[in-house]
């Protein structure tokens, strides 16, 4: 049980990890995709959304070997598609950490953001950690997400005036994109996590990783709700008056770069791990995703992220169907028995025509 539970919480944590980045902890995200609904509901609505998608996600990566199986299972001809979008997506996500790591430092230090100091350091600490595979990217987010959590809570406690009101279902419809876009982006971490676990510890690991990151979601939303930083580009930030609480929030924001940096990371380390040029490659792959970083974080989110969640609505529609289709009707056995008993009914009908009783 002691085994389950530890495993549960290491998922979980990768999950978190991989969903809590510089979008979410500068509000930036919740902003974007929170703002004009009734709060305490969206954040049920997305606890919920969330719960499904990633149980479902990470059952079908427990069933399938991971997520190159489960696209294969699911998608079948057309997985190849499927897993260059992820690819695609998670390159795009690890361009907006770059960007976002650079953006960060250059604030408090002057230097020019185009200058990429620190996006390079933590791309060479995430290739380490995303080449020890999942458990390594579990374990290094098991470290930082305890930290990035309760330093979030921290900063929002107090904060209790709601400003945000209900604007249509247009809104609610932009909760499950958002769920859709982080599950969609995170679909190899958390299709990987489910691999060697028991049914059981998928469930555990999802609620948690679901619960945690919707609390956050409504803290976040109500301490920037509360003050007058709706419109600005880092609202959390702004919104927050101790200068301790303001050296904390970088320092967290940084955590929350580096751990959606790794999970971004992950599946394209994970896709060249058994090449022989695999160091190349890796090399091509942060150069690339450090030129695109040089679009601007705040552009990334702005413009890229909605569509990735479009996207990522259709997959994850897409899994949960597959899913319930396995669930009720495994192998097409509902429909074999079906087919059975009114082709025993034609024999029976021909026997007794035959004069056979």
């Amino acid at each position: 049980m002691k085994g389950v539970f530890y495993r549960s919480i290491g998922s979980a944590a990768s999950v978190i990890g991989a969903v809590i980045g510089a979008g979410f902890i500068t509000g930036a995200e919740i902003v974007r995709f929170f703002s004009g609904t009734f709060l305490l509901p969206a954040c049920a609505a997305l606890f919920v959304t969330l719960t499904v998608f990633f149980t479902v996600i990470s059952y079908l990566g427990m069933r399938y070997g991971g997520l190159t199986g489960l696209n294969l299972r699911v998608f079948g001809r057309f997985s190849k598609i499927i897993n260059a979008s992820v690819l695609i997506c998670s390159f795009i996500t690890l361009a907006g950490m770059c960007a976002g790591a650079d953006a960060l430092f250059s604030s408090a230090s002057g230097i020019d953001e185009r200058i990429p100091a620190l996006s390079a350091v933590f791309l060479a600490i995430s290739l380490f950690v995303c080449e020890k595979g999942i458990d390594g990217v579990s374990r290094f987010n098991l470290l930082l997400v305890p930290v990035m959590i309760t330093a979030i809570v921290a900063a929002c406690a107090g904060s209790v005036s709601v400003k945000t009101v209900f604007t249509g279902e247009s809104k609610i419809f932009s909760v499950v994109v958002y769920a859709s876009m982080n599950c969609f982006l995170s679909a190899a971490v958390i299709a990987d996590t489910g691999k060697g676990n028991s049914p059981f510890s998928v469930v555990i690991a999802s609620v948690l990783a679901a619960f945690a990151i919707s609390v956050c979601a409504y803290i976040v939303m109500n301490k920037i709700s509360s003050s007058a930083s709706l419109k600005k580009n880092v609202p959390l930030l702004s919104s927050v008056e101790s200068g301790f609480f303001k050296a904390v929030f970088f320092t967290v924001t940084l955590a929350g770069i580096i751990t959606t940096l790794v999970s971004s990371h992950y599946p394209l380390v994970a896709l060249v791990k058994k090449s022989p040029v695999k160091r190349t490659l890796n090399a091509v792959f942060a150069v690339s995703a450090l030129a695109l970083s040089r679009l601007g974080f705040y552009k990334i989110v702005n413009k890229l992220y909605p569509v990735i969640g479009v996207v990522g609505l259709f997959y994850v529609l897409s899994l949960s169907l597959f899913a319930l289709k396995e669930s009720f009707f495994p192998d097409g056995k509902f429909f074999r028995k079906g087919y059975e008993r009114v082709h025993s009914r034609c024999e029976k009908t021909k026997h007794q025509r035959g004069g056979v009783n």
